[in-house]
């Protein structure tokens, strides 16, 4: 949310005495118009409409996540074009890297701030141990097939 305040006095005054209304645009990026009752009503709703324009034409996309502990989610921008000053309409790519500590069920929101691209998910993390051959049964293996080969030229004097 940005917040775009409309102040009837000047800068420090008003709704910004003190500053209040300047620091709560500021942080939400958003603006601070001063002594709109000096502006006609065609330049009241011209500031009203540049200011929506200015702050809603483009935005950076900035990701983030809900998910417990246990499981890790970053993002990396893919896009040629990168992802900040999106326009409306326009489309980024990306890439979600998802770790785990350990074997469980989880459950995780991702999300890009300030548009409405909402999932929520559930990943299942299972043991997956591969068993490596031993080195034991390479030796046999290599052993067997050496003396296949030398019972072989025993049997044929063709192939010694």
């Amino acid at each position: 949310m940005k917040v775009i305040a409309f102040n009837s006095g000047s800068a420090g005054n008003g709704i910004d005495a003190g500053g209040q209304a300047s620091a709560i645009a500021s942080a939400t990026g958003g603006s601070l118009v001063n002594s709109i009752l000096s502006l006609s009503n065609a330049g009241f709703v011209s500031a009203v409409t540049g200011k929506i324009q200015s702050l809603t034409s483009t935005l950076d996309l900035v990701f983030g996540h809900t998910a417990g502990s246990g499981l890790s989610i970053s993002f990396t921008c893919t896009d040629t074009q990168g992802c900040d000053d999106v326009g409306a309409g326009e489309s980024r790519t990306f890439d979600v890297h998802i770790t785990a500590d350990a074997v469980g069920t989880y459950d995780f929101t991702v999300f890009a701030d300030g548009v409405s691209a909402v999932e929520t998910d559930r990943i299942v993390v299972v043991d997956t141990v591969v068993p490596e051959p031993s080195t034991w049964i390479l030796l046999g293996t290599g052993l067997l097939g050496l003396g296949f080969v030398a019972w072989r030229r025993k049997e044929d004097p063709d192939l010694a």
